[in-house]
């Protein structure tokens, strides 16, 4: 984020001021706030590199080839505007771009032989979509005391712009007796749906003690994912083509239509920092991550936009450090993962996909900080310094002009 205070700086150039009139001038500070953002609101990766393996039962030998590359990736980017009203109350508005990118990949072969025979399988499942919409939030703070501070904001659901699907399977089954294959190609509109959402929390500060909860909530949406074609042209619909033995059926582009729904999601997060001094603070918390979206109840459809979710729950811990050049915060998060995912079954002729269950532990390395620009502009003249050798030149002194004698 960069962040913009609009107006002249109550202080002028008193930056002497006590620090106890600096605190009531910035509590009663009007002027409003600018900020441009750019957030990694939502992010779902579940990687399964290469795999290959082989397994003997009785007289029969089986070589299994797999892989997996599972994401869901939303950014957010746009500005955001402060007013302070007045009484300990402020409001911030934020009107931004989303982009929402869906990239589902799972690959898988087989062989199982016995001496000079045997047969072989494979699938393939690919699903590409992206999404961009706009999307509001409004919120409020509310300073009740100089200790207790209450926040309230809302996530309008999100309007679209621009989306764009494609996806394909396959499935083949290859023996004495059998020899088959069947692709499935489409291409159409894709739209992903941020549903309405409201977000509260209260803030403590103590002194030497902060803390804060917060409770976030989002309503359920039945088209959470969306992907579809009209079937009037070879970019709006599918296609498949089936091979059995040497006959091959070609189909006409269909419509077709795929959605997944967002159940109703509560997530709670708390948080505290204390101060062993002015500028030096031990950080720690915790959040839950629970992830909304809905998955066949059976088993994965070769047809589902996602065939994998994970919720997680996670805790916090780190160190804070402040001073005249800016602040910064370092920790680490460890989480616990666990959810299902879609994994392909080559026990049944042809293949399809079978849920298993996913649990993982997962530690993630934080460094965030903050600065101002002229800290900014002074960092980069040292450098420059550094690097040419050479300082700034300096002004020419000037010189008195001696008095003229008459």
């Amino acid at each position: 984020c960069l962040y913009l205070v609009l107006g002249q700086d109550p202080f002028g150039q008193r930056k002497e001021a006590p620090a106890e009139e600096r605190r009531d001038a910035r509590e009663g500070d009007k002027r409003p706030r600018l900020s441009f953002c750019y957030a990694n609101t939502d992010l779902t990766n579940v990687d399964l590199p290469a795999k290959n393996f082989q397994a003997a039962a009785g007289n029969f030998i089986t070589e299994i080839a797999q892989g997996a590359s599972l994401r869901f990736t939303r950014y957010a980017l746009g500005p955001t505007l402060t007013f302070p009203l007045g009484n300990g109350l402020s409001f911030g508005a934020s009107f931004h771009g989303v982009v929402t990118d869906v990239d589902q990949v799972i690959s898988s072969a087989t062989m199982t032989y016995q001496g000079g025979a045997g047969i072989g399988s494979g699938l393939t499942y690919l699903k590409s979509g992206v999404s961009v919409d706009l999307a509001a939030l409004l919120g409020f703070t509310w300073r009740v005391s100089r200790k207790t501070t209450l926040g309230l904001s809302v996530y309008t659901p999100t309007v679209p712009i621009y989306g764009q699907y494609a996806g394909s399977e396959e499935t083949r089954a290859g023996s004495a007796g059998v020899n088959t294959t069947v692709l499935s190609v489409e291409q159409g509109a894709f739209r992903a749906i941020m549903p309405f959402r409201l977000q509260a929390g209260v803030g403590v500060d103590l002194g030497k003690l902060r803390f804060e909860v917060d409770a976030f909530m989002a309503l359920a949406e039945g088209n959470a994912l969306r992907a579809e074609g009209s079937g009037q042209n070879a970019e709006q619909g599918r296609r498949s083509v089936s091979r059995n033995g040497g006959a091959v059926t070609v189909t006409g582009t269909d419509p077709f239509v795929h959605s997944q729904a967002a159940s109703f999601n509560m997530n709670l997060a708390a948080g505290a920092e204390y101060f062993l001094n002015r500028g030096f603070s031990l950080l720690g918390g915790l959040y839950t991550d629970l992830s909304p979206i809905e998955l066949s109840p059976t088993r994965p459809q070769l047809s589902d936009l996602l065939v994998a979710n994970r919720s997680r729950m996670a805790l916090t811990f780190g160190i804070g450090s402040y001073g005249e050049l800016g602040d910064v915060l370092f920790g680490t998060e460890i989480s616990y993962l666990w959810g299902k995912v879609a994994a392909p079954n080559h026990f049944v002729v042809p293949p399809n996909l079978e849920w298993s269950s996913l649990y993982g532990m997962q530690m993630l390395f934080v460094l965030s900080g903050s600065t101002n620009i002229k800290v900014l502009k002074r960092a980069y003249d040292q450098v420059q310094t550094l690097v040419t050798g050479n300082d700034k030149p300096k002004p020419p002194a000037t010189q008195a002009t001696p008095p003229q004698v008459p």
